[in-house]
């Protein structure tokens, strides 16, 4: 499995959260991308573009008379996959570097209903006896 497929998931998000700021075209996404490190041309951004458009993720407005720049908009449903991953990334993120963050203690702070409060961490069980909390599709 090469990087880029790792790193999919999190260009898809790079588009959903700069169409949920401003209307973005392909070539501004193409430069932005890059500010990130991503290499990404147009080949795989376009097809990309209108995958999430057909999916109900963002809307493509045209240029008027149908010729000239096409911008998109994130939807609301784009909107809402946008909310359900930062808590996803997130999660994944605290635990990346919980090591880094001195989460090691055995305690993790948790902020529930806008108090926080420290509980003790659930024991972790082996990879192979843990079960999977989320299914995910590349596609």
């Amino acid at each position: 499995m090469g990087d880029q497929e790792l790193y999919s998931g999190l260009i898809r998000l790079h588009v959903l959260y700069h169409a949920s700021q401003q209307p973005v075209y392909g070539f501004w996404l193409m430069n932005e991308l890059s500010r990130h490190g991503y290499r990404i041309g147009p080949g795989t951004l376009y097809p990309l573009l209108h995958r999430m458009e057909r999916r109900g993720y963002l809307l493509r407005r045209g240029a008027a008379g149908g010729r000239g720049r096409r911008t998109y908009v994130i939807t609301r449903a784009g909107r809402k996959a946008l909310a359900a991953a930062k808590v996803k990334v997130r999660e994944l993120y605290e635990e990346l570097f919980e090591d880094e963050a001195g989460g090691k203690d055995g305690h993790e702070h948790v902020r529930e209903h806008g108090r926080e409060h420290v509980r003790e961490r659930p024991r972790v069980l082996p990879y192979a006896a843990a079960p999977l909390r989320y299914r995910i599709s590349i596609r």
